[in-house]
């Protein structure tokens, strides 16, 4: 019976996001405040690769991820995700959150600390680079 009911919800959240634009408009409006979580460590080595996992987010299933973004300036990084808005006026949009995760490998190159900015300008942590 559970396994059922588990059926019928999935068939049903499958067709609501099919519902949805399915394709990236590369001119669609982006959201770039979808990183939820960042998973870097503390402390890494100078010039070695580390893969990090970003979480990210959207009010609901019309949002689409794009793209991840590093941006390392002085000792600041900057992680970034672009989210695009693909609904419009004239659909209605499931209002399940969108959530996923993505990987991104960074180099810190010079050792020190750095601060570490999601979503464009919000401080998150700050790794030591031995």
């Amino acid at each position: 019976m559970i396994v059922k009911i588990l059926k019928i919800t999935v068939l049903i959240l499958v067709s609501l996001v099919v519902s949805c634009t399915n394709s990236v408009d590369p001119d669609c409006d982006i959201y770039r405040n979808g990183i939820i979580e960042v998973d870097i460590p503390d402390t890494v080595k100078v010039n070695q690769e580390y893969e990090i996992e970003v979480a990210y987010g959207a009010p609901n299933l019309c949002y689409q991820f794009k793209e991840l973004t590093t941006e390392f300036s002085n000792n600041n990084l900057t992680i970034s995700a672009a989210i695009c808005d693909n609904s419009n006026s004239d659909e209605d949009c499931p209002q399940s959150p969108l959530y996923g995760e993505e990987t991104t490998t960074v180099v810190f190159k010079t050792e020190g600390g750095y601060s570490v900015f999601i979503n464009d300008d919000s401080f998150y942590k700050t790794v030591w680079v031995e």
